[in-house]
């Protein structure tokens, strides 16, 4: 029985580890929701040890970051942002986008460039960067609102809901195997082969399924709210 007594928390606490915890790191973890970049690649240079690109950002942002090189030497890679030398001070975001088109990595700078011939300081890029996307927010006493959206897709949220169920289930399953080998042979078959047992069991399963997704997918919202607006 103290076999079955330890098998019976192991499974409330792995169920409970997979659905806390492990499916919402998996399936909804929020992501930027950004398209593709419109900035536009002007100049391509080719050295020994890695290359570098001149990009112009989108029109809108020409005005203040006039320009910016993405360089890439022994497997480093740095942005350098050509800013209108009239401006003391920027704030903007570098989005920054892998092979895939996905969003790695998004950097938010803020420099006081007044003195330095118009370039902003030097940024680190992850190394799976490929090309960029820059929105500003600030130049000077100048804000300019730029949402970046950051979302759980719906497919995420689909996948989270199915395999959650699919984990309460055999949750379900497994404590009430669990529970007739620690009750005794004379609740065994009751419990387990019992169609009242078994009409029971799949009304808690629901119940079960139904808590666990909506007091996880609330709190996704949430997150997903605070997120925006620390940006």
């Amino acid at each position: 029985m103290v076999v079955w007594i330890v098998v019976f928390v192991l499974v409330i606490a792995l169920a409970v580890f997979i659905t806390v915890f492990a499916l919402p790191r998996i399936y909804l973890k929020p992501r930027y929701t950004i398209n593709k970049s419109e900035d536009r690649c002007i100049k391509r240079v080719y050295e020994k040890n890695g290359q570098s690109m001149v990009f112009e950002p989108e029109e809108k942002w020409r005005g203040i970051i006039k320009q910016y090189v993405l360089s890439e030497r022994d497997d480093k890679k740095v942005a350098i942002f050509k800013v209108d030398e009239s401006l003391s001070y920027v704030e903007f975001n570098v989005v920054v986008f892998n092979a895939f088109n996905d969003v790695s990595e998004v950097i938010r700078v803020s420099d006081y460039v007044n003195g330095r011939g118009g370039y902003a300081k030097t940024v680190e890029l992850p190394k799976d960067a490929s090309y960029l996307s820059i929105s500003v927010t600030r130049a000077d006493n100048k804000q300019f609102v730029n949402e970046l959206p950051i979302k759980v897709s719906a497919g995420r949220k689909f996948g989270y809901i199915v395999i959650n169920a699919l984990t309460v289930i055999m949750e379900v399953v497994a404590s009430k195997i669990c529970l007739a080998n620690i009750l005794g042979k004379e609740f065994r078959e009751s419990m387990v082969f019992n169609l009242r047992e078994a009409i029971i069991s799949a009304i808690l399963a629901g119940a079960l399924i139904l808590i666990s997704t909506i007091a996880v997918l609330i709190n996704t919202k949430i997150r997903e709210k605070k997120l925006q607006q620390l940006r």
